[in-house]
């Protein structure tokens, strides 16, 4: 009896441990009536701090100005966000460019891993869509309604050229990381509610 009580109170605090408490996230809140089309495009301040303080510990992330410069870190870098994606209609993007080696931004289930001539769309491991281009100029989610009215999420690759997305099944609220792999060059810029969607 005993040692089955011991193995409860063991496991209890497996989870504890394990487990971070919901207190420890923050559900990030999009504009409530939207961006108007003609305006700019509104910084998530909190969440830009935050990148910006994880990642500057090292002389291979370099801040300027709005921009996180990556120069060819020797070890993987990974920042895991105490800020999750809502559970609402929103549009997020993050500006970056790689010129060398690989920036994958993750929100819950889904991954984008951007490359110096394409990136990659995953859903929970697996491969969706590829989109070839020199010129991603940023990444980023969207959720909002279709035209059966229902709620629909998008993850959305950004170029110079056009802007890609892909349906997804986005599990919110989704915590979003950023993780570079060894000797990367590029930049990670501002991570933004779009302009003009509700």
């Amino acid at each position: 009896m005993i040692s089955f009580l011991g193995l409860i109170i063991g496991l209890i605090a497996l989870l504890v441990a394990v487990v971070p408490p919901a207190s420890a996230f923050t559900v990030l809140s999009p504009p409530g009536n939207g961006i108007p089309i003609f305006s700019s495009n509104k910084s998530i301040k909190s969440l830009n701090r935050e990148l910006i303080t994880a990642m500057t510990d090292n002389l291979f992330f370099v801040r300027q100005r709005k921009l996180l410069k990556i120069i060819g870190n020797p070890r993987q870098k990974k920042y895991e966000s105490t800020f999750l994606m809502p559970d609402k209609a929103f549009e997020s993007m993050c500006t970056l460019s790689v010129e060398k080696g690989i920036i994958k931004i993750t929100a819950g289930n889904i991954e984008i891993a951007v490359f110096p001539n394409a990136a990659e769309i995953y859903q929970d491991g697996k491969l969706l869509e590829t989109v070839k281009s020199k010129n991603v100029r940023g990444v980023g989610f969207e959720r909002g309604y279709g035209l059966d009215s229902k709620m629909v999420s998008l993850a959305r690759v950004y170029t110079n050229d056009n802007d890609v997305g892909s349906y997804i099944r986005l599990v919110l609220p989704a915590q979003i990381s950023i993780t570079v792999v060894p000797n990367t060059v590029g930049e990670i810029g501002e991570w933004v509610w779009v302009r003009g969607k509700l």
